[in-house]
């Protein structure tokens, strides 16, 4: 028996324990952050690790490009917290980060509140918050513990971090890969938001940038308060719109044109896309018939790993200033909004992703595909900052957010057999 068929059959024999261990987890959780961040915290203590943590300040934020724009206006609404990491020695100098997210969606707190709690029976584990991320941080717990059970030694040492990783990581991922590291390898433990678990390798991180377009017209030159017979004579800021949102979408096609990437058009069909999703008109005590004075459009645009943030950012004000001009408004302005973040992938011929490939292969009994289609994801921190080859995978999960979010029970048991297996395969120095 290999050393990945016994982990498996150790995990899996041990089953009710994985399963209690979340469902506690899970538990801690309904109350608040902390509360959960303590008690792993305390596993982390039980299992020998040398365990610290961190918060990070708003003002630590000023270097990263997320969350920008609320930092400055609406700070409080940025969600800040204790990050706990714990750190485990291997047989190597060589080091693996492990990383799962504690913050939640604010929303199943709600839940909770609502009365709907924790059912671990069957083929589904059932719970608010359990699938974004409650069972990525207890299976990276789990296969810690079931190496230090079954005599395991992890290959290198393992940094083990459960980090605030909603609101595009900032409040955690972003910290743990300022103050620590670098790592040789990171392992991202949250259920594939493709839906199909196991069956993907997350690989890729799609880059993010969200921005405002603020387009001021010209009233016409009349003082006859019904505009409609005079509009022609002044510039509708609205009427501006459709001519810039057009050029937007022809600029993200040949984007995707010039920067054709096979992994994300095989998940989504084209490599680069553009969504408009707001446009505001100064309504205040203006009536239908009164000419807008300014119109804002909000749009976000996710652009495939080979493409940087500075050059879709260039691209955009050029794109938005030069459709601008022909529509004859007098000012325009583009800035980001909230949502940023650049873009990244692991190649897959790296040690890191072909060692996860085949742990996950020999616990469930087939190879995962490389994934692609995920835009912002925490993948991205690692491979930005320590250059370190990252992967993502957990079980299959569905309705996050919802009172019923869920995973698969067998696959949870996997993730758990796969993150051991990986420990105790990666050895960067072989």
């Amino acid at each position: 028996m290999t050393s990945h068929e016994e982990i498996r059959q150790r995990v899996f024999d041990r089953a009710d324990r994985h399963t209690d261990l979340l469902r506690r987890g899970l538990e801690a959780s309904f109350e608040d952050v902390d509360t959960f961040q303590e008690w792993v915290a305390e596993r982390l203590d039980l299992l020998g690790a040398s365990t610290e943590r961190f918060t990070l300040s708003r003002g630590m934020l000023t270097d990263q490009p997320a969350f920008r724009d609320r930092l400055e206006h609406d700070p409080e609404s940025v969600r800040l917290g204790t990050n706990v990491v714990g750190r485990f020695p291997g047989r190597t100098d060589a080091t693996t980060v492990l990383f799962a997210h504690a913050d939640k969606a604010p929303v199943s707190y709600e839940h909770v509140a609502a009365g709907h709690g924790v059912d671990v029976e069957g083929d589904r584990l059932v719970g608010p918050g359990i699938a974004d991320d409650i069972s990525g941080v207890t299976a990276t717990i789990g296969a810690l513990e079931t190496l230090a059970q079954g005599g395991w030694e992890p290959a290198t040492s393992v940094l083990v971090a459960s980090i605030f990783g909603k609101q595009l990581g900032v409040g955690g991922t972003y910290g743990l890969v300022r103050q620590y590291g670098p790592a040789d390898a990171a392992v991202y433990a949250h259920p594939a938001e493709s839906g199909r678990g196991l069956n993907d390798l997350k690989v890729g991180s799609n880059g993010l940038y969200e921005f405002v377009i603020e387009l001021e017209g010209e009233q016409p030159p009349t003082s006859e308060m019904h505009h409609p017979l005079y509009a022609h004579q002044g510039v509708n800021p609205v009427d501006a719109t459709g001519t810039i949102t057009g050029r937007l979408h022809d600029w993200a096609d040949t984007l995707a044109e010039q920067h054709p990437h096979a992994g994300v058009e095989r998940a989504a069909g084209a490599s680069a896309g553009l969504l408009v999703s707001d446009v505001q008109v100064d309504d205040g005590d203006r009536a239908v018939y009164q000419m807008p004075r300014e119109c804002t459009v909000r749009a976000a645009v996710a652009f495939p790993p080979g493409v940087s943030l500075e050059t879709v950012e260039r691209d955009v004000r050029q794109t938005v200033t030069e459709a601008a001009a022909e529509t004859g408004v007098p000012q325009v302005a583009v800035h980001p909004g909230d949502h940023v973040a650049d873009s990244a992938e692991a190649p897959t011929d790296t040690l890191p992703v072909e060692t996860a490939t085949d742990a996950i292969e020999t616990v469930t009994g087939d190879a995962p595909e490389f994934y692609y289609g995920h835009t912002a994801s925490d993948i991205r921190y690692p491979m930005q900052y320590w250059g370190a080859p990252t992967v993502g995978f957990g079980p299959q999960a569905g309705a996050m957010g919802d009172p019923d979010e869920w995973i698969d029970s067998e696959e949870y048991l996997e993730t758990i057999g796969a993150i051991a297996a990986f420990l105790v395969d990666f050895t960067p120095d072989a």
